[in-house]
């Protein structure tokens, strides 16, 4: 199954696997759309309208759809992650600017960072968000259940990087995803450390098993040169 997006004025899911598009072909039978939602919608939280624009950004699983939603305030106060259960048809609000972020006290401050809308496999949503803590960028990849839970830190600024320091930068322009992938059990992400270097790592959606899978210190194998960009 996969996600069609007809914006500005819904969001729906399509069933459509190869071999069900095969037979409907092949019997002439037309394609039976779920309405998600729509600008008409009231959000369950009592916030106002969901509002779809291009951030909204939906992610699906075969049975979660995962997307934000800025809402309708002017300043940004009511941006939200939600998931759609499409078996059951209900939504549930996963996080958003009074969610206090794992292991600390401040709230996240910004779901919307560029090019990272929330990745969702086997019922797991990962997200990239950003905290009220001031000064530095204060970024940081989370977990959280698609059916609503605890927000579960993956890696953020107070993590350690195997390449020394503490990790500084998740978010960077044009890379897909905020340069992460995810597969229902491992993270793979693209982050900058306190120390300036630049490297890919894994870690479980738990924040477990954290490693390095290469940054800017060691040499290609065939030449004396060393990585200094990644792009995702």
């Amino acid at each position: 199954m996969r996600i069609a997006r007809f914006f500005p004025t819904a969001i729906f899911v399509v069933p459509c696997i190869l071999l069900a598009l095969t037979l409907a072909a092949q019997a002439q039978q037309s394609y039976v759309f779920t309405k998600v939602l729509d600008l008409s919608m009231q959000r369950p939280d009592g916030a106002g309208k969901f509002v779809i624009t291009t951030i909204t950004t939906p992610a699906f699983d075969g049975q979660w759809v995962v997307f934000r939603d800025g809402g309708s305030a002017d300043d940004g106060s009511l941006q939200a992650i939600w998931s759609f259960n499409t078996q059951d048809a209900t939504f549930h609000k996963l996080v958003d600017l009074h969610t206090v972020q794992p292991g600390g006290t401040a709230t996240f401050t910004e779901l919307h960072l560029l090019d990272a809308a929330p990745a969702v496999r086997n019922g797991t949503v990962v997200f990239l968000a950003r905290s009220t803590s001031t000064g530095q960028f204060r970024e940081g990849l989370y977990s959280v259940p698609a059916a609503g839970g605890t927000v579960v830190k993956v890696a953020d600024y107070t993590t350690t990087d195997p390449s020394g320091g503490t990790f500084d930068q998740f978010d960077s322009s044009g890379l897909q995803i905020g340069g992460f992938g995810f597969d229902g059990t491992t993270v793979a992400f693209h982050a900058q450390g306190s120390t300036q270097k630049v490297g890919i790592y894994t870690a479980g959606a738990d924040g477990s098993s954290l490693n390095l899978i290469a940054d800017g210190s060691p040499p290609y194998a065939a030449s004396g040169a060393s990585v200094n960009s990644f792009s995702a």
